[in-house]
């Protein structure tokens, strides 16, 4: 099968790689970007390791232009296949490939739709995700679903590892979903849109910690935005990302954000209701570092507060 895959981030890296195995693919990714520091472009990892497998890559600002909508129907794909791409497929190019295009999206649609689904499924404390592959529609994430599968969340479960997880079985999804295409026995599920909840782009004001919620809440929120972009708070004028926390069943009297205690293993904030012992972190412009080896090298006392 002649199949386009539209993908970015390393997500998406499983899924390609196992389609690669049995059909014609063709790639498109985003442009390459200035890297955070310095001004060196850095390609998509879907880029690389469509090099990598000898597939042809393009890479157009915009597929919602002339020039972009001519690139696929040239392409001629039977089938579409995307995952986190990062752009809105215009009506002219779902309208393409005769069997339609596909997603695979992080979550049990119809919930969690957008574009951070694992970590609002983190933050909320959910103990239990999963992934769908759905058809393409015009609106976001209202296809009719293939395909889906849960997937549970362990308490040490982060939002790298989440992905990870996800990936790995979402890939071997996307192929079930297209044997069943290929062969004409797909079942087509119309989502329930009165379960649908959403997920947007985490936004700057939501990576920072308020001392005030409960220990639990801070504690989804930090694994959720580990590694990027990071919960943090202010120390004075630097900010200080939390990488690592654990939950400290102590008695809290001083008000949240001060530091109650300096231990082997990290200081230990207070919060509505417990303590959260910091166990790794990353100070501005520095590399991440445990807890304790933090305190070696900056004079936190017991009292000092922690500010938003």
């Amino acid at each position: 099968m002649n199949i386009l895959f539209m993908g970015s981030p390393a997500f998406a890296a499983p899924t390609l790689q196992a389609i690669a195995q049995n059909h014609n693919v063709s790639v498109i990714t985003q442009p390459d970007k200035p890297a955070r520091r310095g001004y060196h472009q850095t390609p998509p990892v879907i880029k690389l390791m469509a090099q990598k497998l000898k597939l042809p890559v393009y890479q157009p600002f915009s597929l919602n232009t002339i020039e972009g909508i001519t690139l696929v129907r040239n392409l001629q794909p039977e089938l579409i296949v995307v995952v986190a791409f990062g752009q809105i497929l215009p009506d002219e190019i779902l309208g393409i490939p005769p069997l339609g295009c596909i997603n695979l999206h992080p979550s049990l649609l119809p919930k969690y739709r957008g574009a951070a689904p694992m970590q609002w499924s983190l933050i909320n404390g959910d103990e239990k995700t999963g992934i769908t592959v759905a058809y393409i529609t015009s609106k976001l994430d209202s296809g009719d679903i293939i395909l889906q599968r849960e997937a549970s969340i362990e308490n040490f479960d982060t939002g790298a590892s989440l992905s990870d997880k996800l990936s790995s079985s979402g890939a071997m999804l996307v192929i079930e979903a297209i044997c069943l295409i290929k062969d004409g026995n797909v079942q087509r599920i119309p989502q329930d849109e009165t379960r649908t909840s959403y997920a947007p782009k985490i936004r700057h004001e939501d990576a920072i910690i308020d001392w005030k919620k409960p220990a639990k809440n801070i504690f989804n929120l930090v694994r959720a935005l580990n590694p990027v972009p990071g919960a943090y708070a202010m120390v004075g004028s630097e900010r200080l990302k939390i990488l690592i926390t654990e939950i400290v069943d102590v008695h809290v009297s001083q008000e949240p954000g001060t530091v109650i205690e300096l231990t082997k293993r990290g200081p230990v904030i207070s919060t509505q209701d417990k303590g959260l012992l910091l166990l790794e972190v990353q100070p501005q412009a520095k590399k991440p570092m445990s807890g304790w080896q933090f305190l070696q090298g900056h004079r936190w006392e017991i009292g000092m507060r922690l500010g938003i």
